[in-house]
């Protein structure tokens, strides 16, 4: 397997085979005058090989990779900055058809532990590690990374995917440092509504994962509500299909009121696996009922300001429409139809 990934580099330009653990050192140490000389010497697309025991978990499985995919793993700016500016290469991929930004990304720090305070050193350490990964992230676009790269193994996830993925599912609240990073691939051009094998949009990903705040992002770059899964699912679909969803009433109301045509079927007619289950029967019944329901034209036209007008263009809306009508339209979400899953028992089976 390891030749195999080699013949693949190899057919991208000249790599040398490097069987010596210095390179690991000088980068994981950011000694950029070591760096400097090896690249002289060596050049700076090689692959490092290493021996003994004591640094094969910095690689996959203890196989070779490249100084910049290393340095990326573990957010060494200055050995970056020294790699790129010697012309690493930022699009070459490792054994699982990651580039460094899959890696930036892949290893981005969250905020966990939500019960430190604010000002603890632990919150001040990993907001300097998340400074550090928005740093990468910007020095690898700046030197032309592939903004939009597939992953060719498995997913075919772009850095978007990964990105709203690890923070969809770090903590119910995403970190203001993990949106920011999110918002800077979307500046950086990444593709809202690119899909991965799985036809999944990150926008259908933030549905499933039920991040109300992330949707909203994405929504606020131009990112599809309309757009359907390879199985044919909609956003409503892939967040009722995920049980624990239903406690988020808000945004169960707001994808309610932008989906359209309302459906909560996939395209093999199978329901979502909350409206399977005989505690949810009433509300399925309800969602079914309220599908063959003609939509109100105040809701049509809500939606469609909205998702026309969320990008850019709110604050020339505001000097148009009155001050209520544009809190409606904007900061409104009424659960118009009183629909909940989360009373007495039902609340107990979603725990």
């Amino acid at each position: 397997m390891l030749e195999e990934h080699k013949e693949c580099l190899d057919k991208r330009g000249s790599i040398s085979k490097i069987h010596s653990n210095e390179f690991y050192t000088a980068v994981m140490e950011e000694d950029l005058q070591r760096i400097e000389d090896l690249i002289e010497k060596h050049g700076s697309n090689f692959l490092i090989e290493p021996q003994g025991k004591v640094y094969k978990e910095a690689f996959c499985k203890g196989f070779a990779i490249l100084p910049l995919h290393l340095a990326a793993s573990y957010r060494k700016i200055h050995s970056m900055q020294s790699l790129l500016s010697a012309g690493a290469d930022t699009e070459f991929r490792d054994m699982l058809g990651r580039t460094p930004l899959h890696l930036v990304i892949i290893g981005w720090p969250s905020i966990l532990n939500t019960s430190q305070k604010p000002d603890s050193k632990f919150q001040t350490k990993v907001i300097g590690v998340c400074t550090k990964a928005e740093a990468c992230l910007r020095l690898l676009c700046d030197h032309g990374v592939n903004i939009n790269a597939k992953g060719v193994q498995h997913t075919g996830n772009t850095p978007l995917h990964l990105a709203a993925v690890a923070m969809a599912t770090k903590t119910t609240k995403t970190p203001e440092d993990a949106i920011s990073s999110i918002t800077e691939l979307l500046e950086q051009g990444a593709e809202p509504n690119a899909v991965n094998k799985a036809g999944m949009t990150p926008l259908h990903e933030a549905c499933s994962m039920g991040n109300e705040e992330l949707v909203d992002l994405l929504l606020s770059y131009g990112a599809s509500i309309y757009k359907l899964s390879e199985a044919g699912e909609n956003c409503l679909y892939l967040f009722l299909n995920n049980m624990p969803n239903v406690r988020n009433v808000s945004l169960l109301v707001k994808l309610l009121s932008l989906t359209s045509p309302l459906t909560v079927y996939n395209q093999k007619g199978h329901l979502p696996l909350t409206l399977t289950k005989p505690c949810f029967f009433k509300q399925r019944d309800y969602l079914m009922d309220l599908t063959r329901q003609p939509r109100r034209l105040q809701d049509i036209c809500k939606s469609d300001i909205y998702l026309t007008h969320v990008r850019g263009k709110r604050e020339e809306i505001r000097k148009i429409l009155p001050d209520k009508l544009y809190e409606f339209i904007f900061n409104h979400w009424e659960n118009v139809h009183n629909i909940s899953f989360v009373t007495d028992s039902e609340q107990e089976y979603v725990k």
